[in-house]
């Protein structure tokens, strides 16, 4: 079984708040720590006040908005214990969901980029 590693599969296996995601796949794309600032699929720049977790994408994944109610997103916000790897290399081809779109850690040198008009891969 391969690690938890940007651009890889994993399967939801457990949630704190979100039970609707359990069961589904998702494509890890970045490891955010606590006080972290990054800006998500949605094109917002968060911080990330909790201990380290993983920025996932998948279809019909459910997130918790600023007022603490459930949204369809298409990402999510994963604790490392509750994400399953799924056997296999991670993708190397182009996030097509999403355009144009950069998730940068702010003061980091992780850059995963979403880009549908060439193929770029996470670091």
């Amino acid at each position: 079984m391969m690690d938890l590693k940007p651009g890889g599969l994993a399967l939801i296996v457990g949630a704190k708040h979100l039970f609707q995601n359990i069961g589904k796949t998702c494509e890890l794309v970045l490891l955010v720590t606590k006080d972290e600032s990054y800006v998500a699929p949605d094109g917002v720049t968060y911080n990330h006040p909790d201990p380290a977790c993983w920025i996932v994408i998948g279809d019909g994944l459910i997130r918790m908005v600023d007022d603490a109610s459930p949204e369809q997103s298409n990402w999510a916000v994963c604790h490392p214990g509750h994400l399953l790897p799924l056997d296999g290399e991670p993708k190397q081809e182009s996030r097509t969901r999403y355009t144009s779109l950069d998730l940068k850690a702010r003061g980091s040198r992780r850059t995963p980029i979403f880009a549908s008009a060439k193929t770029r891969t996470l670091p």
